[in-house]
């Protein structure tokens, strides 16, 4: 450690390494999910036909709708209109390099700009990220928003410049267009920063007195400002009607508690150990309020869902930067000669220009077509107007897409009752799935005509001998994107109704 503080890289070369993280990027963001399929769609459905309120993707009736990722949607569908899933890709790759920017910011700002311990500390941080969590997605764009946050929160708690908290309601208009189910985590990141402003000591935790009104008039408007969304208050309690429902914890992968024996589980749970002993091991100095409820609010968000993993990047892991900063240099940064542009330029080059070209060339942009050649099938065979289709969650996407309505895709929420107003469609999917609930009587009553079902879903085997359904088309897909090893594939039956 002693060895690395004392080195001191010229600025090309400290710069080269943020292309770390830029490289990840490239590589990791090559694999699109199913999800993107139903924000083209509903973008499609935004430009033409105007802000939808009852749902249009699934044969349910009257079933209100709350598009709470609408800016996302309506951007994805122009960027893929114009670029196709390039164009998407690049979209991908231009808000990974905000992030970085924006972190690297962030850690220069809290370390008084030592560059060394910031550009670490990025990488760490983005480089995570970006191999866990970067898709084409919104959570990519709330993820930006909310770094960009904890800059505004910390900046002005360390300067005292109230102009710049004038962001803050910027930021939480721009949160409820994008991701309205995460816009509360503006707040709960906005929490620990004013307790801060509040004189007290506990321990090793302090706290500095700070004008607190200025984060109080932020508060409220970032309230008011977020009123100014097509769904109005709808919007605001997306995320609190939908946690009502326990089949979200179940039916969402990544709603689901860490498992210890996968890989992500294995990540989460190594994360938080090194962070933690990090805190308390490694720091000699009292622990501001602000940085251990982070650390401890975003510590519970990852042993409650893997998505928390993300959160903790974001929040828990930047401050420890700012207890270690006394253990590195302060490097003057002199400008940049054109010498020393040259091994800048070759780090972009081949870190960042090569592989993107590579990639392009090779066709390695991957979009997964769920179930593609069963539902181009159907489509060929079927009217699709008189196709009622049951898929499980997250498998219809693309059907979507194409056109079919299926009775559900992988948009939980929607399909929880406090939401739609309806009916709770997604109990009543892990009811049927858990044995809870009679095939049968599932089956009478929405009266499908095809029932597209994987090998892992509790019809596959029911319907293969029940008489009343026939086999309309067999397929293989592999779980993991264009994998071409066996064991990651799984077989698929369109059934018809006789």
């Amino acid at each position: 450690m002693k060895r690395f503080c004392s080195y001191h890289p010229a600025k090309w070369e400290a710069f080269a390494f943020l292309m770390i993280p830029v490289l990840v990027g490239i590589l990791s963001a090559t694999c699109f999910d199913n999800d993107v399929w139903f924000l083209i769609r509903t973008g499609e459905e935004i430009v033409t036909n105007g802000f939808p309120h009852v749902d249009f993707l699934t044969f349910h009736e009257s079933l209100t709708l709350v598009v709470q990722q609408w800016l996302v949607d309506v951007s994805f569908f122009f960027v893929y209109d114009v670029g196709g899933k390039n164009g998407l890709y690049f979209l991908t790759l231009l808000v990974n390099i905000y992030l970085i920017f924006i972190t690297y910011h962030l850690l220069m700002l809290v370390t008084d700009k030592k560059r060394n311990l910031s550009i670490l500390f990025t990488c760490v941080i983005t480089s995570s990220l970006a191999f866990f969590f970067l898709l084409p997605r919104p959570q990519i764009f709330s993820f930006a928003i909310l770094i960009t946050e904890l800059y505004v929160l910390e900046h002005y708690m360390k300067k005292g410049n109230t102009k710049i908290l004038y962001l803050l309601p910027f930021l939480s208009w721009l949160m409820i267009q994008v991701h309205a189910s995460l816009w509360p985590m503006l707040f709960c990141f906005w929490l620990p920063f004013f307790l801060n402003t509040f004189s007290f000591s506990i321990g090793r935790l302090s706290s500095e007195a700070k004008p607190k009104k200025p984060l109080l008039l932020a508060f409220i408007f970032m309230i008011l400002v977020a009123l100014i969304n097509p769904y109005g208050v709808d919007a605001i309690f997306y995320l609190f009607r939908s946690l009502n429902s326990r089949s979200l914890y179940h039916i969402v992968p990544e709603m689901r508690i860490p498992d210890i024996h996968t890989f992500m589980g294995i990540v989460s749970y190594f994360c938080l150990f090194v962070v933690w002993i990090g805190y308390f091991l490694f720091t000699k100095s009292k622990i501001k309020i602000r940085h251990f409820l982070l650390l401890l609010g975003t510590t519970y968000l990852t042993i409650s869902s893997r998505r928390g993993l993300a959160y903790f990047l974001i929040a828990a892991i930047y401050p420890l930067a700012y207890y270690f900063r006394s253990n590195f240099y302060r490097v003057r940064d002199l400008p940049l000669s054109f010498r020393q542009s040259i091994p800048l330029l070759v780090a972009v080059l081949f870190l960042g220009i090569m592989p993107i070209g590579l990639i392009l060339s090779s066709d390695g942009v991957l979009m997964k077509y769920s179930m593609q050649e069963g539902i181009d099938y159907l489509l060929e065979n079927e009217d699709a107007d008189q196709v009622r289709l049951y898929c499980a969650y997250g498998e219809c996407t693309y059907a979507e897409y194409m056109g079919l309505k299926p009775y559900m895709d992988s948009r939980a929420e929607v399909f929880i009752k406090e939401n739609n107003q309806q009916a709770d469609i997604l109990d009543e999917m892990f009811y049927l799935q858990n044995y809870a609930l009679d095939y049968h009587d599932f089956l009478d009553k929405y009266q499908f005509t095809h029932l597209l079902v994987t090998e892992d879903d509790y019809l596959y085997q029911l319907l293969l001998h029940d008489s009343d359904y026939e086999v309309f088309f067999s397929g293989v897909e592999s779980k993991t994107t264009h994998s071409l090893q066996e064991k990651n594939l799984r077989h698929y039956i369109i059934f018809k109704k006789r």
